[in-house]
């Protein structure tokens, strides 16, 4: 379950929230306090803000507030942006301007995963991660054959001085080898889970489109040979 964990980037709901330093680019030159950047340092940093700047933006494909395309449906509220770089790893993500709220989707095919997991493996998997959820029910899902429903009312800050956060998680099977996870998020004090369960009711499967396949492990280095 470890690789469908990683395919359907579970956890990417919690790290993507309150602007979380843990994602921002590890290639960025660190300063120590007091420091200014070198030349050297904003030659660097202006081309990596260049080469993120030239990411497809998947807004793009935004149509009335609804996006469609790698196997999913997911509605795209007005307040809501897509997140360009997320998009870039297979994950459809939409985040306030604030990094307060997110919805955040992603479908896999099974046969791509090496354990061929089903619905039931997936929750359980959510289980492990997070917790036993608050509520686990079944849910209507345009195109799944079967979905579940599942809330956690307070999942631990990523980072010391963030919130705490409240998660709506849906998974979902299109009976025909396609599983999907839509979640809803937002810090505990601003979680409402009217909105949260309005807006997953849009979710669904595509049926006009497909996921990417989850990209195949870098290869071990060889062994270097004596000579």
């Amino acid at each position: 379950m470890t690789a469908l964990a990683a395919a359907l980037v579970l956890s990417a709901c919690a790290d993507e929230m309150n602007g979380d330093e843990a994602a921002q680019d590890t290639d960025a030159p660190d300063l120590e306090e007091g420091e200014e950047l070198s030349e050297e340092d904003l030659g660097e940093l202006e081309e990596l803000l260049g080469d993120q700047g030239d990411l497809p933006d998947p807004n793009e494909q935004v149509v009335d507030g609804e996006f469609r395309g790698e196997g999913i449906i997911m509605p795209v509220p007005e307040g809501f942006e897509l997140d360009p770089t997320a998009f870039m790893q297979g994950l459809i993500a939409a985040v306030t301007e604030d990094g307060e709220r997110q919805i955040a989707g992603q479908a896999v095919d099974v046969d791509t995963l090496p354990d061929a997991p089903d619905l039931e493996e997936l929750v359980e998997a959510n289980s492990a991660q997070f917790g036993e959820p608050a509520s686990d029910e079944p849910v209507d899902v345009s195109g799944a054959a079967e979905a579940r429903q599942l809330r956690y009312d307070t999942l631990p800050a990523q980072m010391e001085g963030q919130s705490d956060l409240t998660l709506l998680l849906i998974v979902a099977d299109n009976g025909e080898g396609r599983l999907a996870v839509f979640n809803y998020v937002a810090p505990v004090d601003q979680y409402d889970n009217d909105e949260a369960e309005a807006t997953l009711s849009a979710v669904g499967f595509d049926p006009d489109s497909s996921p990417e396949a989850p990209a195949a492990p870098a290869p071990a280095p060889e062994e270097l040979e004596e000579p």
